[in-house]
């Protein structure tokens, strides 16, 4: 999107639009990478728990006291299991797209 507006109206306007368009692709690019390859907060679980074949239902994030069936953790404060992979997520924040 950010180079059809550089290339299609940016150079027709002035020379501002076009380097305020290139500043805000590069930054919507750079956070896209940021994101994507960012640890998402995987926490490990305890090397007997059940893991994947667990089954751990959790609606609000943790309050820092919850064990989690599944994994067989204590989870700290803000984090939750996730139903789809299977693993606890610290800072749980839109973890997956499921």
């Amino acid at each position: 999107v950010g180079t059809m507006y550089i290339t299609r109206v940016a150079v027709y306007v002035n020379k501002f639009h076009v380097a305020a368009g290139v500043l805000v692709t590069a930054l919507s690019v750079h956070s896209l990478f940021a994101c994507a390859l960012a640890d998402p907060g995987v926490l490990q679980p305890h090397p007997k728990a059940l893991g994947g074949r667990g089954s751990s239902k959790q609606y609000m994030p943790s309050t820092g006291d919850r064990r989690c069936s599944a994994c067989c953790i204590i989870q700290p404060k803000g984090s939750m299991h996730c139903e789809f992979c299977r693993v606890c997520v610290s800072g749980w924040d839109h973890h997956c797209p499921w």
